[in-house]
């Protein structure tokens, strides 16, 4: 009985200091008043995997994904960091071109 007190006791001191390692999310007039183009977080490229032949029926249902042919395309490469003021604040994908 003692393992389970302590064992619980344990995983919930875990949970309380992975909850409030969270970080805190602007609100209010911080929020309002934020300007996102300077932030300075490393951007992460996205990578979509495109199948190459599409199953249906049973086959689509035991398909094993790690044996499948697929295709790795980057979505979007931008130049965020470079763009300052509103330009930052309203790019979109469309916006900008896939220069690689």
């Amino acid at each position: 009985m003692k393992k389970y007190i302590f064992l619980t006791l344990i995983l919930s001191v875990l949970f309380t200091a992975n909850t409030m390692a969270q970080k805190s999310w602007l609100m209010g007039p911080a929020a309002k008043n934020s300007k996102p183009w300077e932030n300075t977080n490393e951007h992460v490229v996205v990578v979509s995997l495109k199948l190459n032949r599409l199953k249906k029926g049973p086959a689509a249902k035991n398909v094993k994904v790690w044996e499948a042919e697929s295709e790795a395309t980057p979505i979007l490469r931008s130049n965020r960091a470079d763009l300052k003021g509103p330009a930052a604040k309203n790019l979109r994908p469309e916006r900008t071109r896939n220069n690689n």
